[in-house]
């Protein structure tokens, strides 16, 4: 190491940071090495948040396929989407004939709201304290009355929201809701209407969840439901899993409705 000299000719003192490269060689290499060490321990944090926040925001696991539940012996079997099967889109809209005039109605979910037109005008609407998730239509009772079921929240007496059924029909010439469930155990996510049994009369299908989930948290569980003259009974519910998008739609040609969904693969 070469060190300057001052006018006279009298090498120049050293200073503390040459002092210190010449009596600890390794002092620097140690800093770096330190610094090194902090940025590899941010660098892990990062890509432990990146993975866990799937799971945080309730949309966690991989890819989701199109499966099938269809009626078999003692309830329903899971099986894979026939090939070259098309899934149709969710409608837009629903027509169900409420007050049996042989022209239907539009029922229209608009964020947390459902309206009722009829040829154009609106007949009916939701309350503005019902959230509305989602909407089926068609006969819940078998007794041949066109009705329109809807999966909500509403605050309960303790002001803590709560998911309800709701059936809305034509009664005594106006619209109007003709039952109300009790809260239910376990939140409605999605629900759809039909014979998915091939008994003739129509079952109520849901997508459940549980209080708590995140918004967006796929739906746990699958179950079918029917009517029992005042309310409505479990008859078979599926194994836990990850499910979204429910659809009703005969996928064999058979004439029975078959419960289709998105299940997503828990990630390994």
């Amino acid at each position: 190491m070469e060190m300057d000299q001052d006018p006279k000719g009298f090498p120049k003192p050293l200073t503390n940071c040459q002092l210190g490269r010449i009596a600890s060689p390794g002092l620097a290499f140690a800093t770096r090495f330190k610094t090194l060490r902090v940025w590899l321990n941010i660098l892990i944090a990062s890509l432990a948040l990146l993975i866990s926040l799937p799971l945080l925001l309730g949309c966690g696991g991989g890819p989701a396929d199109w499966i099938v539940f269809r009626a078999d012996v003692g309830g329903y079997a899971r099986m894979e989407l026939p090939p070259g099967s098309e899934v149709p889109p969710a409608a837009p809209a629903l027509e169900v004939d409420l007050d049996a005039d042989g022209r239907p109605e539009r029922a229209v979910l608009e964020g947390p709201q459902v309206r009722l037109e009829r040829e154009g005008q609106v007949v009916w609407r939701s309350k503005p304290e019902w959230r509305v998730v989602d909407v089926a239509a068609g006969d819940v009772g078998d007794d041949l009355r066109q009705e329109l079921l809807l999966a909500m929240w509403r605050e309960d007496e303790g002001g803590v929201e709560r998911s309800q059924p709701y059936i809305i029909g034509y009664r005594n010439g106006r619209y109007d809701l003709v039952w109300g469930g009790s809260p239910v155990s376990e939140p409605i996510y999605e629900l759809d209407l039909g014979d998915v049994d091939g008994d003739g009369a129509n079952e109520l299908v849901v997508l459940t969840g549980l209080y708590g989930d995140a918004p967006g948290t796929p739906a746990r569980y699958l179950t079918v439901l029917g009517w029992n003259g005042w309310g409505f009974t479990r008859l078979w519910r599926s194994e836990a899993g990850r499910y979204r998008q429910l659809r009703l739609l005969d996928t064999d040609g058979d004439g029975i409705l078959d419960i289709l969904l998105q299940a997503e693969v828990p990630s390994s």
